[in-house]
């Protein structure tokens, strides 16, 4: 059963068909996309998630879906792409961002551990990239991010309407990488970077706003968001602090929907923020799953109405091999490179630190489509 929701203010309006945008978002996925077995879902009998090859899969389809049906399609990834997985770190990410290429990805925003390798490694991964990397409140003491494909904000037009992106990075990035990692890289305050650049985004035109944040959802959102109420309510807490994506929102009035990553606790439908009437969606990480909702756009005012689920009345869908196929072809090509990546990473000398390439000189032709 799809599950609605839609905001007050077009209750009681003519009723038209919205147009629909598929919003598909990833966080978290730490290099995993080889096939895992879910040992935290039943260690006895750990059921198989098929992983990238799979997620390919369903895009390709879905592509090909909202082409025919007039729909709209917008992928994001809410950041931490590469660490954690001999086939995310051995190369420095390089094999994260061609995958995502294949994908298809319209933007990321850079998560505290993609800053593993370095703050040039992940100026070089952007350049590589078909896509943006987004980051707004970027504070750059002459740190190496200097491409021009890092950027505050995008606007897309999809379907018709106008969609401003912005990329906001957990401001305590320096409590969470490495001085020498960042090189001169810090985040600024979540809530004063959207200040800033709504309105400019506004001004172009953008219709709809998504803030893409690495700043996290915590875990037991609910309970967090009780003592987070109170904290604002004693003044302990206000919106000039380091927030995460859920005590963010609170404070995001004229923002439509937050897609959220840096943590990889997800959740299957999106928080509603009853003070700002704000979104946020997380979904989990590791590389087990996407979100997949579509975003409701009155057809005469372009105002957001809302959204509404695509399977099973929930936004997270875990890629099990009871419900996808993989592509064959994408199958064998992460094989390969997870091979390479595991020579590479368990079998060289000395630290593993020593075993991350520059994407840049790596082979960049052996995935053909």
């Amino acid at each position: 059963m799809k599950h609605l929701l839609i905001t007050l203010f077009l209750i009681g309006s003519v009723h038209t068909e919205p147009i629909k945008i598929n919003l598909v978002t990833t966080n978290d996925i730490h290099g995993m996309i080889s096939p895992q077995t879910a040992n935290f879902m039943n260690p006895q009998y750990p059921p198989t998630i098929l992983g990238g090859a799979a997620f390919s899969k369903y895009v390709d389809e879905l592509r090909d879906e909202v082409n025919n049906n007039g729909e709209g399609l917008l992928i994001l990834d809410g950041g931490n792409i590469f660490q954690g997985h001999p086939l995310g770190i051995a190369d420095g990410g390089y094999t994260m961002i061609e995958w995502m290429n294949r994908i298809g990805y319209d933007a990321m925003v850079p998560g505290s551990y993609d800053f593993i390798s370095g703050a040039q490694n992940l100026n070089t991964l952007s350049l590589t990239a078909n896509f943006p990397f987004l980051f707004s409140n970027l504070i750059c003491n002459s740190c190496p991010l200097i491409s021009n494909t890092i950027k505050p904000y995008i606007i897309r037009e999809i379907s018709g309407i106008k969609i401003g992106i912005l990329g906001v990075v957990n401001s305590q990035l320096t409590e969470l990488a490495l001085a020498e990692n960042l090189s001169g890289t810090d985040a600024d305050k979540e809530v004063l970077s959207v200040r800033k650049w709504v309105p400019e985004m506004k001004a172009k035109g953008a219709e709809l706003i998504i803030v893409l944040t690495s700043s996290g959802l915590p875990w037991d959102r609910e309970e967090e968001y009780k003592i987070f109420s109170s904290q604002v309510k004693s003044g302990e807490i206000d919106e000039n602090a380091s927030l995460n994506a859920l005590q963010m929102a609170y404070y995001l009035e004229g923002v439509d929907f937050v897609v959220a990553g840096g943590n990889s606790k997800g959740y299957w439908l999106p928080w509603y923020d009853p003070h700002s009437h704000v979104y946020v969606m997380q979904g989990y990480g590791g590389g087990t799953e996407f979100s997949h909702i579509k975003l409701l756009v009155d057809k005469d005012s372009h105002l957001f109405m809302g959204y509404e689920t695509v399977i099973d009345g929930k936004a997270s869908q875990t890629l099990l091999a009871d419900d996808f196929k993989s592509n064959h072809q994408d199958a064998k090509w992460i094989n390969s490179r997870l091979k390479k990546a595991q020579k590479i990473y368990y079998t060289e000398p000395n630290n593993k630190s020593n075993h991350t390439q520059s994407p840049m000189t790596l082979n960049r032709n052996d995935w053909d489509f």
